[in-house]
């Protein structure tokens, strides 16, 4: 399959950055790491279609990994790996299945992006909040680094038939789920963290690309800023929460 410069930047940087998030020891700063917007911006370029309601779907399919993950490992005593793959091809097989299915825009878009910020902020008031494990897997960083290689580039071939689901692909998602084994809970209640601003951020990409006509370059640069904007408040409150400061 042919890849684009986008694609093996797409490939590239996901790999060294989720390389890099397997060093950390703290589970919440691991969860930070899959939630701060570069494989999502990454990933927007490289499947190269304006913003739709499918990303907006595929945040919330990214809530449902993380529980999915959490479930099986923690309740059911699920081994992580197979917990990880179920969370992980529920996702590829509901967003290929919806990828062409779910309106682009229109009055549903804009419901889907308040809902997705409102159900952020839900999660945020409602979730109790404690610190996790600290710990670090011992396995060497080169097997790490080829795993999620193998997995970023599988993501590449299937970001055709993923469409809008491709940017919140739970790439960092599933790298946390096995570096913080211990503390999936930790990971599922820095999702509302990223809920909230990807409303927002949607919303604005898609607003300036298809109604104003802003360049792809400038609609992700607004977007992101708008997002970390959000986030980075939230996050620290967050972090304040879990330590119980």
């Amino acid at each position: 399959m042919h890849f684009t410069f986008y694609d093996w930047l797409l490939i590239l940087c996901v790999t060294a950055f989720g390389t890099v998030s397997s060093f950390v020891r703290d589970p919440q700063i691991k969860s930070v790491f899959a939630t701060v917007p570069v494989p999502f911006s990454l990933g927007y370029l490289a499947v190269g279609l304006p913003i739709m309601g499918a990303n907006i779907v595929g945040a919330f399919l990214l809530l449902a990994y993380a529980h999915t993950a959490r479930i099986l490992h923690d309740r059911f005593k699920w081994p992580i790996v197979p917990s990880i793959a179920v969370g992980v091809s529920t996702y590829v097989l509901i967003g290929a299945f919806f990828a062409k299915r779910v309106p682009a825009g229109g009055l549903l878009f804009v419901s889907l992006c308040v809902m997705c910020s409102l159900c952020g902020i839900f999660l945020l008031w409602k979730q109790d909040y404690h610190a996790g494990v600290q710990y670090r897997t011992p396995l060497h960083p080169l097997p790490k680094a080829c795993a999620i290689f193998s997995v970023v580039v599988v993501l590449a071939m299937l970001r055709h038939f993923l469409l809008g689901f491709t940017p919140f692909f739970p790439i960092m998602n599933s790298v946390t789920s096995y570096e913080a084994r211990h503390s999936l809970a930790t990971q599922c209640r820095q999702i509302p963290v990223f809920l909230v601003p990807a409303g927002f951020m949607l919303g604005l990409m898609r607003y300036l690309e298809v109604t104003v006509g802003v360049a792809r370059c400038w609609v992700l640069t607004s977007g992101v800023l708008l997002y970390l904007t959000i986030f980075i408040p939230i996050n620290a409150w967050v972090r304040k929460k879990t330590l119980g400061e």
